[in-house]
């Protein structure tokens, strides 16, 4: 029994002979720089705001952003913001069809104006004809 203690003995000694001396170095941290890890988020590169605003047959206003079917325009109003939110210099376009009630352009383009967008204009359809107003 002695002997296996005097060769793990042997065998500790000679394996710890072999590692390398560790020291503290000094390093000065200030105080408080403590931080957590936070993810990165990637910036959405978004061009132009293109709201579209049409009638259904239920004669309710829906609108589209960029592709996307929002059926109200309270949701509507979330996306606008969001978007605002990422850059405020985006051109807005509201493209309104014909059928569309003016109290619910004037909600929409008040909306892009409360969330500060810069620029918001109007899409207009060349092919159809133009009527001039009675006088």
């Amino acid at each position: 029994m002695i002997d296996v203690v005097f060769l793990l003995l042997i065998f500790f000694i000679c394996a710890s002979a072999r590692q390398l001396r560790e020291a503290l170095l000094p390093a000065t941290l200030p105080a408080g720089a403590l931080e957590t890890a936070q993810a990165t988020t990637i910036p959405v590169q978004v061009d132009e705001a293109y709201i579209k605003l049409k009638q259904t047959a239920a004669e309710k206003t829906v609108a589209e952003i960029n592709g996307t079917e929002y059926a109200s325009l309270d949701l509507l109003e979330g996306q606008v913001r969001a978007l605002a939110d990422i850059d405020s210099e985006v051109p807005v376009i509201l493209d309104v069809a014909g059928a569309v009630p003016f109290g619910e352009v004037i909600r929409v383009y008040d909306l892009c104006q409360r969330v500060k967008f810069k620029t918001i204009k109007f899409a207009i359809d060349l092919k159809q004809p133009v009527v001039p107003a009675k006088k």
